[in-house]
């Protein structure tokens, strides 16, 4: 028996695996998993306060409302921008220091610019706000009533 060379260069072929039954077993068992699952169980261990029929639910004591800060922002005569800090008009950065310093440190502080103040002095005014101490610092801005026009209607 003669053994060609084209025999003996024949690489060895890899086995083929069939996924398809594999993928069938697969959503056979989620299937199966699926609808035997019973979540009934889990909402018996559920905890519920619930209050006896007629009698309305139990008061709940309100959480005390934390203290608000507004500052904002205003032109001034002179042109300069001022602000308005709990009802103090400041225009200097030694004013607006000394105003922060007698605002409660746990009180939230809301910055409300003004349409011409520009965000170097909002982002100046909340970085004085970090360096007097408070911790939450908010920006408010204001919702501009604006028309919404179809461009397809002439006039």
């Amino acid at each position: 028996m003669k053994r060609t060379l084209a025999r003996w260069t024949e690489k060895p072929r890899m086995p083929e695996l069939k996924m398809t039954s594999m993928i069938d077993v697969i959503f056979l068992l989620l299937i199966f998993f699926v609808l035997t699952a019973n979540f009934n169980e889990i909402e018996m261990f559920l905890r519920m306060n619930l209050s006896a029929p007629g009698k309305g639910a139990p008061a709940v004591p309100a959480a005390p409302q934390p203290e608000v800060v507004h500052i904002r922002a205003a032109d001034g005569a002179d042109g300069r921008m001022t602000w308005i800090i709990g009802g103090v008009s400041c225009a200097d950065e030694e004013q607006i220091a000394a105003a922060l310093a007698s605002v409660n440190r746990n009180a939230a502080a809301v910055i409300h610019p003004a349409g011409t103040s520009s965000v170097e002095q909002v982002l100046d005014m909340y970085g004085l706000c970090r360096q007097a101490g408070l911790k939450q610092v908010q920006f408010a801005a204001e919702k501009k009533n604006t028309q919404v026009r179809d461009l397809t209607d002439s006039e």
